[in-house]
């Protein structure tokens, strides 16, 4: 890794944490080197040009070893989430087994489990224009009550089968929530991180440039 923070006058960088446009996929990270100040805005390298920002929404990276442990908890953190999509992709949608125990030719038990899992589906593609905060998908045991071709009933009345899953037993919602658990624990840690980092503030009026 390239220092950031060689022949800079203003020593230290800026980290812009931007919406995750996937609910399991963060946003990669990115750090901006600090080149100066003016009166309302904070010049920031990136690539190969001075680009003026405004500093609201800016994380101070105080130093390299800083930025270093920034990316080791974000690579934590989205590790965390992909293990949790991955036990979802291996669970299997709703709508997908319903799909294949129909294709099956034989007796399609209504509902297919006792109970499902709401959690968003990492399978799905999100429009560009939704975007997430960095928080972790929380899933939900309810009891199913039965379903039609395109349709979910569960206590709380009709819905899509979209961001349910069949959940057959208490095992299976442990391994959920254990994996949600985890992702949560590394999601405490980043966000505990950017506090403790504080947001980028500028020099006292005299170091404006």
């Amino acid at each position: 890794m390239l220092p950031l923070f060689t022949d800079l006058p203003a020593g230290l960088a800026a980290f812009r944490p931007a919406p995750n446009p996937h609910p399991y996929q963060l946003p990669a990270p990115v750090c901006w080197p600090v080149v100066r100040w003016t009166a309302q805005r904070v010049i920031v390298r990136v690539g190969e040009r001075a680009t003026p920002y405004d500093p609201a929404g800016l994380i101070a990276v105080a130093n390299d070893a800083a930025w270093t442990a920034l990316l080791e908890t974000y690579t934590a953190y989205q590790t965390a989430l992909t293990t949790l999509a991955a036990r979802l992709r291996d669970l299997g949608s709703y709508s997908t087994h319903l799909a294949a125990a129909t294709a099956g030719g034989g007796a399609v038990p209504n509902p297919l489990t006792p109970t499902v899992l709401g959690i968003s589906d990492p399978q799905h593609r999100y429009a560009p224009g939704l975007t997430h905060d960095w928080t972790v998908p929380v899933p939900r045991r309810v009891p199913a009550l039965r379903h039609t071709p395109q349709m979910l009933e569960t206590a709380g009345g009709f819905h899509g089968q979209r961001d349910y899953f069949p959940c057959p037993d208490e095992a299976t919602f442990q391994a959920v929530a254990a994996d949600h658990a985890a992702a949560q624990v590394a999601g405490a840690a980043w966000t505990g991180l950017l506090a403790a980092y504080g947001p980028l503030t500028p020099p006292a009026p005299d170091r404006l440039l």
